[in-house]
């Protein structure tokens, strides 16, 4: 066993016959491409992060090579961030810190509206939306939520939303927690948004090429929508001059809602037990479907 600093180190180290890498962070694709290339020996590479879109998925399967991912690792925080945003959204924060800032004492600039009583709907019902259903149960909300392997069984009080598209007119909040995938690029554009009910919001806490940013800006603008909890964008770091920066009715983080100071335990735990599963010849935890890409 050795330890690299960082997997650009690895991808230029001599071919040592690694049967198993655990790459901890982030890795980008020509450098996973690289690996694989270069260790020919290689049965598993084990990826701590959840998103394997830019990842050489076919090669891998060409090589026979087992990718696990950290899918449910970030679940918790994420999940917290988007109850956070919808509050947030419900009572209007953004209106309250306004009125702070400026010093004036504005007591209906808070809203009169409870998020018990609303409606989501959270489009990827794996285990991130999963954590987020639960939580947004127990605050009252009602629940529908898709899945692309099947229907979502009753969960606690989620309910499947079977075509998604027609309860758009319907809830207050959607959700997005999908894998970006081909199926997936553009799954929210002007039909979507257009479609929404007035006053709804978007949250994304997946990836940035599941919205089309330009039909959501002017959804924005327009006053259609009530607003957006955006934490993936299609430009990462989002530019300066993007007209999202600018907007009052949306809550903008840098791709930080899985940030916690318990990862680290949960990411050793999760490889510890794969390797574990790995050395005994047992199945592992996190297996990427590399057909479908997530």
């Amino acid at each position: 066993m050795r330890w690299y600093g960082n997997v650009e180190e690895l991808a230029s180290a001599p071919a040592d016959g690694y049967d198993a890498i655990w790459a901890l962070g982030y890795i980008p694709g020509e450098v996973a491409e690289s690996l694989l290339n270069r260790h020919e020996t290689l049965r598993w590479l084990h990826y701590s992060s959840t998103g394997v879109e830019h990842m050489p998925l076919t090669l891998f399967r060409d090589r026979r090579i087992v990718l696990t991912n950290g899918a449910g690792l970030y679940a918790q925080p994420i999940a917290e961030h988007v109850v956070m945003c919808m509050l947030a959204a419900r009572l209007n924060l953004l209106g309250v810190l306004r009125a702070q800032g400026a010093a004036t004492w504005a007591p209906e600039a808070e809203s009169d509206q409870e998020l018990s009583g609303s409606s989501a709907l959270i489009l990827g019902y794996g285990q991130l939306g999963h954590a987020v259903g639960v939580r947004l149960r127990a605050l009252g909300v009602n629940v529908l939520a898709t899945r692309r392997s099947g229907t979502v069984a009753d969960d606690n009080g989620v309910r499947d939303a079977g075509d998604w598209r027609k309860c758009l007119p319907d809830v207050d909040f959607v959700v997005l927690t999908l894998p970006s995938t081909q199926e997936t690029h553009g799954i929210i554009g002007a039909t979507e948004l257009a479609a929404m009910k007035p006053g709804a919001w978007l949250v994304n806490v997946a990836r940035g090429t599941l919205v089309d940013e330009d039909a959501l800006v002017e959804a924005l603008t327009s006053g259609r929508l009530g607003g957006a909890a955006l934490d993936a964008f299609r430009e990462e770091p989002l530019p300066v001059d993007h007209a999202l920066w600018r907007l009052e009715n949306v809550i903008l983080s840098p791709h930080s809602s899985w940030r916690s100071t318990r990862l680290d335990a949960r990411q050793a735990e999760l490889f510890g037990d794969n390797l574990r599963r790995f050395v005994e010849g047992r199945t592992l935890r996190n297996v990427v479907q590399l057909d479908a890409g997530y």
